[in-house]
């Protein structure tokens, strides 16, 4: 039986890193690198893109891009996720632990996979091959 994964993608930050193309109100997740659509997109793609197997995916975001957020998961099944907006970032704890607590209170003890919305990771049938290969571990 393949296990329920609620996977949780954290699409927070200030846009410093590719300053000046990336700025606090166009962080990097919304830029599209490679003419396939943002990054945050992609990402959206890839874990819906699981062969088989419950995965409720929710974004982890700021208030401030709502809209952008919005905008990028039309058009995508999230099968029962969603967007969860934070009115102030607190980085990566405080966004593992709202995964944790979400999960808890709505999926029992499932599985959790936090991702980063910002990594270019072409090969979805590799990615969820790497995950299921740790599900026992994680388990």
């Amino acid at each position: 039986m393949t296990e329920r994964i609620v996977s949780f993608v954290m699409s927070g930050g200030v846009g410093s890193r590719l300053w000046p193309l990336s700025r606090e109100d166009n962080p990097k997740q919304f830029h599209d690198f490679s003419g396939d659509g943002s990054m945050l997109a992609k990402t959206l793609r890839r874990l819906t893109a699981r062969p088989e197997g419950e995965t409720p995916v929710f974004l982890i975001a700021s208030e401030r891009h709502a809209d952008r957020v919005h905008a990028d998961i039309a058009g995508h099944e999230l099968s029962g996720g969603g967007p969860l907006f934070e009115p102030t970032g607190r980085n990566t704890a405080a966004a593992v632990a709202l995964a944790s607590l979400r999960t808890l209170s709505e999926f029992g003890d499932s599985l959790v996979l936090v991702v980063p919305s910002d990594h270019e990771i072409a090969t979805a049938q590799q990615f969820w091959q790497s995950v299921e290969a740790g599900t026992a571990a994680a388990r």
